[in-house]
Parts: structure tokens; sequence; C-alpha cells
């Protein structure tokens, strides 16, 4: 703690800021009372006319869709949501052509503008975000560098904290662009389908999964766009990181980050629970990093 504290934001800081690499997740908006988490998603979709969507996507995914939704949506049964959206009518082995039709076009009419709903709700939803009733309550220095996995312009607005000094690798409410969000689980939509009885289904199945290919994040690219950036940080001696949870969707990411920083380097991280001091332990071991200190988020 006393690291935390001669670098961090609980005293005035020294020149060496610019050497000092902020972390900035979603717990730290939360932390300022910002309504930004998925739950938040969920209701503001429901309050806002997409009451149709949210019900076909907990159908559709898992039940964490709305705790941990990137990760959510790259765990599903394609064969499930295919034969959700199968017609009502048996196959019509007299008729094999127009039933085979009717099978393949439906996903098309019922999941595909499901998943553009959501991209069009989760757009409006982040425009609409407020932040105008968050207090600041720490001394963040502005000659840091940020990397911020937040859409919302907290830093900025609220910190001022110049937009020179703050990278927001997902998009920004700030600029122009769309919003990055999604999963780290690509699938091959070639793959054959494995009962020869239902081959009528392999090409909805192989739709279905072009779709929601279609919300990979593609970290990797991300990475080279923000190139300068992370070329940028083998001079950074401090991390502090406030609000991540650190979760497998990013990694590489921050992998990039240790790549230029070195394992030696010290971090602190915050928690919110013992479960992301574990997510911290083994975050720790996963990067090879010999100076981690997790701290708690600090009270508002």
């Amino acid at each position: 703690m006393a690291e935390l504290k001669k670098f961090a934001f609980f005293r005035d800081m020294t020149p060496l800021d610019k050497n000092v690499l902020f972390i900035i997740g979603n717990g730290f908006d939360i932390a300022h009372g910002i309504r930004s988490r998925y739950m938040d998603f969920k209701e503001w979709a429901v309050e806002h006319g997409y009451a149709h969507m949210k019900e076909s996507m907990d159908m559709f995914f898992s039940a964490d869709l709305w705790k941990d939704m990137e990760n959510a949506l790259g765990r599903y049964d394609e064969k499930y949501i295919a034969g959700y959206c199968n017609p009502d009518d048996d196959f019509d082995y007299d008729h094999p052509t127009r039933s085979v039709a009717a099978y393949e076009d439906s996903p098309y009419w019922i999941f595909k503008p499901i998943l553009e709903e959501l991209i069009e709700a989760f757009t409006k939803w982040v425009n609409s975000i407020d932040i105008n009733n968050a207090q600041p309550f720490l001394n963040l220095p502005k000659e840091s560098k940020y990397l911020s996995f937040n859409y919302t312009e907290t830093l900025e607005s609220m910190y001022r904290v110049p937009k020179t000094q703050v990278v927001h690798i997902h998009g920004s409410r700030l600029e122009a662009g769309e919003y990055i969000m999604g999963h780290n689980k690509m699938r091959d939509p070639g793959d054959p389908y494995e009962d020869e009885s239902m081959i009528f289904m392999e090409n909805p199945r192989h739709k279905i999964i072009s779709w929601i290919n279609g919300l990979y994040k593609d970290t990797a690219h991300h990475i080279q766009t923000h190139r300068d950036f992370f070329d940028s940080l083998t001079d950074i001696n401090y991390i502090v990181v406030l609000g991540h949870s650190l979760g497998d969707i990013d990694m590489p990411y921050f992998h990039e980050i240790v790549k230029a920083t070195g394992e030696n380097t010290p971090w602190s991280i915050s928690y919110h629970s013992a479960q992301d001091k574990q997510s911290i332990d083994t975050f720790a071991k996963r990067m090879a990093l010999n100076n981690v200190t997790p701290f708690q988020f600090p009270e508002p």
C-alpha cells in the first residue's frame, strides 16, 4: 500500500506521473454511481421498447447474459437456436424443397434481426448513460497514461484528464465510430453437421454461427489499431488497475502491456470482493508478474 500511496491517486503525484499507466475498467464507473452494468442495459432495454429483444436473448443465450454479456455471446447452442426458429409444421417429406427452404430461412427472419436489434439497443443505451450526477473522489494525475475499457468520458469530463492521455480501446462517446463489444469464441461455420438424418439443418446452423462470429471481438486488430500506444509503454514504471475484472476476453491487451513493461514492473490492482482477489492472483501467475499488490477500491 505504501507504493500505491507513493505513485497513485492518494496524494499529489510527482514528475514520475507520466511514467504511470492507469488501466480503467467498468468498475471505475460503477464506483462513481454510473449505471453502466449489463443489468442496467437489460432494464433500459425493457423500458425503451426492446423487451422482445431482451426476452429472445434470454432464450437464445445462457442465464449469465446480463451479468457477463461478452462471454455469454460466445457460449451458445446453434442447434437449439435453429430448432427454436424452425417452422411449427413437421417436415413435409412429400414436398422436401419447400420444407428445406422454410427451415433455412427461419433463422434469417427470427434470429438475425434479434442480433441486429441487440447492437442497435446497445449503442443507444451506451449513448444514454448518464454521468452528470457522478462526483470525482480520486486524485487522478493528468500527466499519466490511461487505457480505458469504458465508452464513457468519465476521465475526460469529470477528472479533466486530457484526451491525448486516454486511449479508449473499445470506442468512446467522444469519437465517431462503433462501440466494440463481443466474445472471443470464433468458430468455423463450415463444420459439418454430425446427424445425417438432419442434414437439412446444416445451412441454418452455418448461418447462425456466421452471424454470431460477426460479434467476435478481434483484439489483435484493436491492438494493431493502437500500436503506437502499446509501443509507447516501454518507459512505464508503475501500473494501476481500477475496476477491471481481468477477464479472459481482454487478456491479449494485458499480454501486450506486459510485453512492453516487463514482468518486474509494479502493479497495483483494485478488488471489490474475495473473488476479485482470487482473480488478481490468477492473473499475476498467468502473466508471470513479480510485483503485484491488490488493494480495495477506495470508497467515495
